[in-house]
């Protein structure tokens, strides 16, 4: 099968079972490679000019493992991987430094985009980053409806025909806490940004999307917790 540049038979191609079917058909989704496991995403442009970010239309799916920063797969065929926020940040800089030595119980300093486990040319989304992403779809009163795939939650509130109107296509992944216990999968989204909560060295701000409600959030997660990444590019 191919849709798109690389042929899906040679490549690994991420499941595109979720995303904006309008958008394919339109052609707005472009593809990236992610080389260090031959991966195929989906990418789209979201915003117009100098507010224009182009995002992974998918999570990433990306297996880290050094030490403490750990990622981990609950049907990651469908929702990618799940990673604590260390992993998310690569603080045993093995891609880049940028987020070298951040994680639990830690205050790092972190100045500039942060590559974190993304593949080279993109990066983990600062919290302003994010800001500008709700922005670019309306504000966070109707991100949540905005943001979400059609298909693939366990219920829906909002407008059906405002759904993934931007192809983001997020999907509820769930997260995976301490104790390697899988939850919230069909029902919540969690995706981590790059920004820790200042002067705690326990949190850091993650988005996150319900099954329940309209809107989007920026909220405390504790680093330890095991959310999904999106990329943006740089």
């Amino acid at each position: 099968m191919k849709w798109g540049y690389y042929d899906c038979e040679e490549y690994d191609c991420v499941d595109t079972t979720y995303l904006n079917d309008a958008k394919r058909i339109a052609g707005a989704y472009g593809e990236i490679l992610d080389v260090r496991d031959n991966k195929v995403y989906k990418v789209i442009t979201i915003g117009e000019g100098a507010y224009a970010q182009t995002w992974m239309a998918q999570n990433l799916n990306y297996a880290y493992s050094v030490g403490a920063a750990e990622s981990y797969c609950s049907n990651c065929g469908k929702y990618g991987r799940l990673y604590t926020w260390s992993a998310a940040m690569d603080s045993a800089k093995v891609f880049s430094a940028s987020g070298e030595g951040c994680g639990y119980g830690l205050i790092c300093s972190v100045s500039g985009m942060v590559r974190g486990v993304c593949p080279a040319g993109w990066h983990l989304p600062s919290h302003d980053e994010w800001e500008a992403l709700f922005t670019n779809v309306g504000g966070l009163d109707v991100a949540g409806t905005e943001l979400k795939t059609v298909k693939g939650w366990s219920s829906q509130t909002g407008n059906p025909a405002d759904m993934d109107a931007y192809g983001f296509s997020a999907l509820p992944a769930g997260f995976r806490n301490y104790d390697n216990f899988f939850s919230n999968a069909g029902k919540y989204a969690y995706l981590w940004s790059s920004s820790q909560k200042e002067g705690d060295s326990r949190y850091a701000f993650n988005v996150t999307l319900n099954n329940e409600r309209a809107h989007a959030g920026i909220y405390d997660g504790n680093k330890r917790l095991a959310f999904s990444v999106r990329c943006v590019q740089d």
